[in-house]
Order: structure tokens, then C-alpha cells, then sequence
């Protein structure tokens, strides 16, 4: 920051004193040299600071600040898990070590894991047994308890992990830039370091089949998990995978290695009906559910309901009220003699799951026909990438995941890319032959950039399958990197503008006044301070805090200022020139600013900026009701209504459902 007020200082002195002097007094090229000279040596000198004090990070502060965030995004995700309801259930397991068993609670998970040497653990559990709660509970507790030095544990989906791309730390590194906004090298170093304790949720998530043989998914996590070493032994971690999954795998010949096991139970009748009672506002109505789970134990609602997810799924559905504040549904027809397994009773509360947390919620403006239709489109793309492990452009499409930014391919791999490049023919057939026709007339250096710039859009917009996330971001000047970042960018575009301001000295004649020359000096340089500040403060990738709709409002955004930014600077170069009488025909404000608009679209495109964007819009298109695939066309807004209303959850840059089995449910029944 420091540096571009002493540029803008510069750059005014600049112009003035040369609009002082006579054409005699000094030689323009010289003068134009000369502050360029001290442009450079004032952001040598603000660079070589900045590199020094980014070379003094202390790792201490760091995990300090990654300790926040992380303890911030779990409460929120323990909120969704829970449904907004108080404490999660004190599960029991057993945890198997050292060859003995040990039973524990909840409540006592932070202090057996603290207990083990190595702290490795591998948690499992039948499908809604509590695996992901169980985990963020463990670390809350190890956060709420941590001492100086100790690592800062962080939750990674197993399915964003692609096999044969990175290894361990080269994926957790990636995982706290992409989603804590760290810088590569802080996170690279905390990692390194051994101050990150990953904990991989969901091994079961990266196969399709119940049976994983050798060469599955899984088992080659896991060997990259038994190769992640920390100094001479092995590095502490924490998976989560389902108990069939598990066992074929061990069956197979994969386990994590020197990894304690730790195995959730199935929930106590005593233990379903404290939920239940705890969480009904007449408890008397659920005694007809309650007497048959006491009677028998092991039968098919006692079964169906034996996990918290699925005693979630009962409540929420039974628990809803009407307009009056009646009851609309009796939970005695959980009792129903035709309910006679586990899986019709969990079918029979997924059928009534979606209508329950509509009604639950205010301001979500669909019916829930039409949800659980878009839901079971959102659905089937998913579990087709799970079931056939589709790629596109070396990246896996994900099986849980649902991106608004990377969910294009849900339209067709190559439909949306053709139509979103249609959607721009315009604007480039325009460019190109203005662009093109002003570089045969008089070839320039600033003729050939116009031209390069084009043609580097037009190949960005059709041939990234995957566009790097990027906004805009003041926010970064905080921070040693993003200042860094800004002053070189302003250092590039400084010297770029000053290129075009040499090459516009060169068609000033020896009679000319000396002002000329400074004014082609000051457009020069303003080209490029514009650019400079516009690309100094754009940045890649999410936010921690942001939503994953946000991805797509920042990629229109950072467009939107990059057309302004141009457009400002053009208005500001036309309302000089006609008041100094050097424009010889009058150029609306408007006029000005979209030749100048026009111009940072241009620019945006080259960079990689608003093909998010066109994407996100073509996909929309294709997905209209006539075809197989009908999304809303405010699918954002849609996403986040199913979060409030406890559908989906946020994980990362995504959304998942709140559970596999609702995920699997809406994609079999889209009415």
C-alpha cells in the first residue's frame, strides 16, 4: 500500500513538472526513464521489507489463527449435523488397542484418543451411526483443550482427495488454502511441521461398491495414509469409514497401520428413548413407538431407528406442527404391522423427510414437489461419477460434492463449454475485427497487446474445462503476502503502461509542445497503474467464511470491476483531452466509459475472469424442464434454502447432503 501512494505521489510531481517546462528545458525519453527508474526503486525497496517480514512468520500465531477458524466452521457444521437440536447423543463404542478392549462414551473420546501412541484411530460405524459427529465433536474437544504446540486438527472429505495426484501433505497444504485462505508457504509449513492433525471423513465415500478389492479408491488412501510419516514414526491421523467398508477392506489386506479401532454401537433402547423424550413436546404420543422398541429390542423399527441419524429422520418428520400448532402425523404409524423391516422404516421417513423441514422453516419460496424433482437431479449426477468414477480433464467429478462453480458437466461434457463460447461470439467477432484491422494499419506494440489479449480470451474462454476461482480482494493488503502481491502487479503494470508511453513519444514531433509528451506519459502510466491495482487485488479461490455460491458472485464481481475499472480510466482520459482541446469530436460520458468497459471485459477474459460464470449460465440453459435434467433457474438461491431447511450441508467449496441414504433416496424417487 505504502508503495502506491508513493507512485500516485510520483506520478502527480511527474506531470507536473514536466508541464512546467518547455520543450529546451528537458528531454522527454530521459524524463520518462527517470521515473520509471524511481518506480522501481521505491518497489525494490517496499519488496525487499515485505519479503523480509514475511520470512519472520511465527508458526505460533499461525496455528493460533487456523485454531479459530477451524472451531468456527465445525459449530457451524455440528449445527447442521444435530438439526438445531442441543447436545448430540453420548454414543458408546468400543476402542480396540494394544489388543484390549476398551468401552468409552462420547464424552470421552478426546481423552482416549490423547491416550494412544501413535495417536492414530480409525473410527467406524453402520451407515447414520455417527461417524461425522463423532469427529467434530473429537475436535472440538481437542481444540477446547489444546496447549501451545499442540497441532490443530482439521476435517478433510475423503472424496475431494483424487488418487495419484498428492500425497498426504501436499493435499492437506491445499486443503487450508483453498478453504482457511493460508498462504501456500504458511500452510506448506505448518504441515511440515506437524502442527496439523488431519481427520479424513467419509473413507467409504470414494468407492461405489460395498466390496473394495486392492486397487479400489480406499485401499490406496490408505496406503498413502500408512506412507504419511511425521519425523521417525508414523503421523497422527484420524479416518472415518463404515463398518462393512472397513472389513473388506482388512479382508483385502488394507488397514491403517499402528492405528487404534474404534467401533460406534448401535443405540440402547434406553438410549433411543431419552432422544426421543428429550425432544418431543408430548412424549405421550411416542409411548406406542417407545413400548415396541422395549418389547423387541432387536425387531424392525428397533433396527430402523437404532442409529441418531435415523432417530433425527423420526423426529423431525413427527415432531412437525400445523398452522394451528397441531400434530399433523401420528408417529404410532411407525408401528404400522406393514413397516415389518428396517429399511421400509427407513424408505418411510425419507418419503416424508423433505415436506417435514420445508414446513419447518420460513422463506423458502418452493413446494416440495419441485424440490425433491431438483434434488433428484442434483442426486443422480452425483451417484452416477460415484458409481462410474467419471473424470474430465484429469479432475474426478465428485460423488458427493455439489459446487455451483464446477457443475457444469451435469449439462454435458462439451455443451455447456460450445454454448457458453456462442454466448461471447459477439464480443469477439467485434474485437477481432476492430483489433485486427487497427494492427495491419499502423503495427504497434500497443496494437499487438490488443490483439494478443483477444486471442489469449478466446483460448481461455474454450479451452480451461476448469477455471481457477478468483475475486476480488481488498481484504488481502492485511497481510504481508497480499501486499507483495499487489506491489508487484503494480510494479508489471507500471512498466507495461510505461512501454505504451515510450512507444506514444516516439509520434510526437520535434515541434511539439513538451506537454505532449507528458501527456502521453500520464495515459501510459495510468494504463497501467489501472491494471496494476486491478490484478494486484485479485485473488484465487473461496473464502473460508463465504458460502459456495459466493464463488460465482465474486467471479461476476471481479468482472464487473475490471469493465469499471476501464471504464473509469477511459472517461477520465476523454474528459482531459476534451477539455485541453486535443479531441476533436465529442465523446459521450457514456460512450467513453463502455469503450472503456468493454476493454476491462477484455482483459478480465484474458486473465481467466468470468468463464466461472459463462459456464454457470450455459449449464442453466441446458438444464431447463424440457429436458432429463430441470434445475431452477436461481439454482443458488435454491442451494441455500435446502441448507437452512437442514437438507444439505456445507462442505468446503460445496454442498453435500445431509446424509448418503437421503442422497441416494431423492435420486431413486424424483416424485
Amino acid at each position: 500500500m505504502a508503495f502506491a501512494v508513493v507512485a500516485m505521489l510520483a506520478l502527480v510531481v511527474g506531470l507536473s513538472t514536466l508541464g512546467s517546462l518547455t520543450l529546451g528545458d528537458v528531454d522527454p525519453l530521459g524524463a520518462a526513464i527517470g521515473f520509471a527508474s524511481l518506480l522501481v526503486g521505491i518497489a525494490s525497496l517496499v519488496v525487499a521489507v515485505r519479503a523480509w517480514r514475511l520470512q519472520q512468520a511465527d508458526t505460533a500465531l499461525l496455528t493460533k489463527r487456523l485454531a479459530g477458524l477451524v472451531l468456527s466452521r465445525e459449530q457451524q457444521a455440528r449445527r447442521q449435523l444435530l438439526g438445531g437440536a442441543g447436545d448430540a447423543i453420548d454414543v458408546v463404542y468400543d476402542l480396540y488397542a494394544d489388543g484390549a478392549r476398551r468401552p468409552g462414551r462420547l464424552s470421552q473420546v478426546a481423552d482416549h484418543y490423547r491416550a494412544l501412541q501413535p495417536r492414530r484411530m480409525m473410527v467406524a460405524g453402520e451407515a447414520g451411526a455417527g461417524k461425522t459427529v463423532l469427529a467434530v465433536e473429537l475436535i472440538m474437544m481437542l481444540l477446547e483443550a489444546r496447549a501451545d504446540g499442540d497441532p490443530v486438527p482439521v476435517r478433510l472429505s475423503a472424496s475431494s482427495w483424487d488418487p495419484g495426484t498428492v500425497q498426504m501433505p501436499q493435499w492437506l497444504a491445499a486443503h487450508l488454502v483453498q478453504v482457511y485462505r493460508l498462504p501456500p508457504r504458511s500452510a506448506q509449513a505448518l504441515v511440515d511441521a506437524g502442527l496439523v492433525l488431519p481427520v479424513v471423513d467419509g473413507l467409504d465415500e470414494l468407492d461405489a461398491t460395498e466390496r473394495p478389492g486392492y486397487e479400489s479408491r480406499a485401499a490406496q488412501a490408505l496406503r498413502m495414509f500408512n506412507a504419511y510419516e511425521l519425523y521417525r514414526g508414523k503421523a497422527p491421523l484420524i479416518v472415518t469409514c463404515r463398518t462393512g467398508h472397513l472389513r473388506a477392506l482388512v479382508e483385502g489386506g488394507n488397514r491403517l497401520a499402528d492405528a487404534a479401532h474404534l467401533e460406534i454401537r448401535r443405540l440402547s433402547p434406553e438410549q433411543m428413548r431419552q432422544f426421543v423424550t428429550s425432544r418431543a413436546a408430548y412424549g405421550r404420543r411416542w409411548w406406542p413407538v417407545l413400548e415396541r422398541i422395549d418389547r423387541d429390542p432387536y425387531g424392525a423399527l428397533a433396527t430402523g431407528l437404532a442409529t441418531p441419524w435415523r432417530l433425527t429422520l423420526a423426529v423431525t418428520v413427527y415432531e412437525q406442527r400445523g398452522p394451528g400448532g397441531e400434530f399433523p402425523m401420528d408417529p404410532g404409524r411407525l408401528t404400522d404391522p406393514a413397516l415389518n423391516t428396517a429399511e421400509k422404516v427407513r424408505d418411510h421417513l425419507l418419503a416424508m423427510f423433505v415436506p417435514a423441514t420445508l414446513r419447518s422453516v420460513t422463506g423458502v419460496p418452493y413446494d416440495a414437489a419441485r424440490v425433491q424433482r431438483w434434488l433428484s437431479v442434483l442426486a443422480g449426477h452425483l451417484n452416477r461419477n460415484r458409481q462410474s468414477h467419471r473424470g474430465l480433464g484429469g479432475r474426478r467429478l465428485s460423488g458427493t460434492d455439489i459446487a455451483p462453480h464446477e457443475l457444469w458437466p451435469i449439462a454435458g461434457r462439451w455443451l455447456p463449454r460450445a454454448l457458453s463460447f456462442t454466448l461471447l461470439l459477439p464480443f469477439w467477432l467485434y474485437h477481432l475485427y476492430t483489433y485486427l484491422d487497427e494492427l495491419l494499419d499502423s503495427p504497434s506494440f500497443g496494437s499487438a497487446l490488443l490483439v494478443g489479449l483477444l486471442f489469449t480470451g478466446i483460448w481461455r474462454t474454450w479451452s480451461r474445462r476448469w477455471p481457477k476461482p478468483r475475486r476480488a480482494d481488498p481484504a488481502q493488503l492485511r497481510t504481508p503476502a497480499g501486499r507483495l502481491r499487489l506491489i508487484l502487479a503494480m510494479v508489471g503494470g507500471l512498466g507495461l503502461g510505461l512501454q505504451l508511453a515510450l512507444e506514444g513519444l516516439t509520434h510526437i514531433s520535434p515541434s511539439g509542445l513538451l506537454w505532449d509528451a507528458g501527456e502521453a506519459l500520464g495515459q501510459g502510466l495510468l494504463f497501467g497503474l489501472t491494471l496494476g491495482l486491478v490484478l494486484g487485488l485479485m485473488d484465487g479461490g473461496p473464502a473460508a467464511t463465504a458460502s459456495p455460491r459466493s464463488i460465482i458472485q465474486n467471479d461476476i464481481a471481479l468482472t464487473l470491476v475490471f469493465g469499471a475499472a476501464f471504464g473509469i480510466r477511459s472517461w477520465i482520459v476523454t474528459a482531459y483531452l476534451s477539455a485541453s482541446g486535443d479531441l476533436h469530436e465529442q465523446t459521450g460520458v457514456l460512450a467513453s466509459f463502455g469503450s472503456g468497459f468493454r476493454f476491462g471485459v477484455l482483459i478480465a477474459l484474458a486473465s481467466g475472469t468470468g468463464i466461472i460464470t459463462l459456464r454457470y449460465a450455459a449449464m442453466l440453459l441446458l438444464t431447463r424442464r424440457v429436458t432429463r435434467r430441470w434445475l431452477p433457474w436461481r439454482l443458488g438461491r435454491f442451494l441455500d434454502a435446502c441448507h437452512r431447511a437442514g437438507l444439505l450441508r456445507i462442505a468446503g467449496a460445496g454442498y453435500q447432503f445431509r446424509h448418503r441414504e437421503l442422497q441416494d433416496y431423492v435420486a431413486a424417487h424424483p416424485a
